[in-house]
């Protein structure tokens, strides 16, 4: 099933591919499926009659027509070859049953299948083609001879052509209405369809609204409480590394409350920072990545610039922004802790299916060893891989260039 709504898919215009909600989807479907299965179905009847010995013109022109029809909807023209083949069906088929036995013929039986088609193609053209019909029976009853050998019961030729006019006008009037129906069905569905877009529209504002409020007081409390008894403890700590020597044991003990209170205070500002700007924008993200190399670069007379391509239709996962800042925020330190680098450049490429963050430095190449508790390129993979983003590093004797690949979100 899902096979054969691809391939009919692949028939439809490209303005209704996978586009439900579309006032045209239904009709072009419906006729596209249509005319699939017809030239299927003429295709084998073709060669069974074939092989039986009889004439198969007709269904041939027929088969041809359905087959010229899926070729033009596919070219997104639509009106104009239905009414076309619609006139050449009547001018391919008029001589056939004429000269068949006229109003008696039994393949008058076609002008009411053409009519069913018609209305599965648009109930404007079905209405013209219940007209057509009965002008169409009117004219072979006039061809149809008087008298053909028919017993008298069976009634004569204006009895046949006013049996098949008000079956066709029944039959007519019948798909009229179920079209109609089919119709407001559909109108009732978009406009339920509608509503509850935009009851959801309403709750995803009330809802973001709430996410707002709460990320603006979890910074306000991270500012007057958290961040406020860090810069406390760091101060303390500052004091009492003051007033022992440097012999002390206590002394490291007072180093290290400084500086895990400072990586504390630091790790919090990226948090929040991420709570508070537009974290799933890159560009926003890069500015903020940017700003950081300038001021941290400057301090040790490192040039620093940063390029970066347009990125403005893109998203990102907040969550892999936050792990963006840790990575490149150890990478632009370890530059001036081990690479000896007097140029740092700082890039964002946009991809076709993810953005590409690299630093690159003209700094020498230290592989580390870990025996000194340092573990930053580890700690940079196991970031990457906890978000799925694609992480690599490129050494060299004359520099080092450390990419990370982040999915893009598609746009809604």
């Amino acid at each position: 099933m899902v096979k054969f709504k691809t391939l009919i898919n692949w028939f439809l215009p490209d303005k209704l591919k996978n586009n439900r909600l579309h006032p045209e989807y239904d009709q072009v479907y419906t006729l596209v499926s249509a005319s699939f299965f017809a030239t299927i179905a003429l295709l084998l009847l073709y060669g069974v009659l074939f092989f039986l010995g009889y004439q198969i013109n007709a269904i041939a022109y027929n088969g041809l027509m359905c087959f010229c029809l899926l070729f033009f909807v596919r070219k997104s023209i639509i009106k104009v070859p239905i009414f076309i083949m619609g006139m050449v069906t009547y001018v391919i088929y008029y001589p056939y049953i004429a000269n068949s036995g006229g109003i008696y013929s039994p393949m008058v039986g076609f002008l009411y299948v053409y009519l069913v088609a018609a209305y599965w193609g648009n109930p404007k053209t079905g209405a013209y083609a219940t007209g057509l019909n009965i002008i169409v029976l009117y004219l072979l009853y006039l061809h149809t001879p008087s008298e053909i050998g028919l017993p008298v019961t069976a009634g004569g030729r204006l009895t046949s052509f006013i049996i098949h006019a008000l079956g066709m006008g029944f039959l007519g009037a019948l798909l009229w209405m179920v079209q109609k129906r089919q119709d407001e069905a559909r109108e009732e569905t978009k406009q339920l369809q509608n509503y509850r877009i935009e009851f959801l529209d309403k709750e995803i504002a009330k809802r973001t609204e709430q996410l707002n409020n709460m990320r603006q007081s979890l910074a306000t409390d991270f500012h007057d409480e958290t961040g406020n008894l860090l810069s406390a403890i760091t101060r303390q700590a500052g004091l009492l590394k003051l007033r022992l020597k440097p012999d002390d044991p206590a002394f490291p003990m007072a180093d290290s409350i400084i500086r895990n209170s400072n990586e504390l205070y630091a790790s919090g500002r990226h948090f929040l920072w991420n709570l508070n700007h537009d974290s799933d924008n890159p560009q926003v993200l890069f500015e903020y990545l940017t700003s950081f190399g300038q001021s941290l670069y400057n301090q040790f007379d490192i040039s620093f610039s940063a390029q970066s391509t347009d990125c403005s239709s893109s998203k990102i996962d907040p969550f892999a922004s936050l792990t963006i800042i840790f990575i490149f925020k150890e990478a632009m330190n370890n530059v001036i802790k081990h690479s000896g680098a007097s140029e740092v450049t700082f890039k964002m490429t946009n991809y076709k299916n993810d953005i590409e963050f690299s630093l690159t430095d003209n700094g020498s190449w230290k592989q580390p060893d870990g025996k000194d508790g340092h573990y930053g390129l580890q700690n940079m993979q196991m970031r990457s891989e906890k978000h799925q983003l694609k992480f690599k590093v490129h050494p060299g004797p004359t520099g080092t260039r450390i990419e990370v690949a982040v999915p893009t979100v598609p746009l809604k």
